[in-house]
């Protein structure tokens, strides 16, 4: 029996990521950036609190890299469709990747730069260069 996209559209379709699993990460990065901006709160403007704003910094870099990788699952759990759509010749893996990336781009900016905006106000961090 030959194998037609029609006859089994979930095995040729990759699961497309929901709109409440967006809203939860992000909500998710929200809370969580106004917690630790919470800790980091009211630090000394000398230099015992340098390192701690330095931290504060390095754990928002820490974070995003870290969610990023949590991302990973997901795309290697999409390789077997990914694999049968390259082999009936539909598209090719890396135009799948950059596709996805692109798409998740604007997402993942809008939601780094809300944590990061609550982050840095909650941490109390300076407001100027000087």
């Amino acid at each position: 029996k030959a194998y037609w996209p029609d006859q089994n559209k979930s095995r040729v379709k990759p699961p497309a990521p929901s709109v409440s699993v967006h809203v939860f990460r992000t909500a998710y990065q929200l809370i969580f950036a106004a917690i630790v901006g919470a800790l980091f709160n009211q630090l000394p403007e000398t230099t015992d609190g340098a390192f701690l704003r330095s931290g504060v910094l390095f754990f928002a870099l820490l974070f995003s890299s870290l969610v990023a990788q949590a991302e990973m699952v997901a795309a290697v759990l999409g390789r077997l469709v990914t694999y049968k759509q390259k082999s009936l010749s539909m598209f090719h893996p890396g135009v799948l990747a950059l596709v996805q990336t692109v798409a998740d781009m604007v997402l993942n900016l809008i939601t780094i730069a809300l944590f990061s905006l609550i982050l840095y106000e909650a941490a109390g961090l300076a407001q100027t260069a000087g």
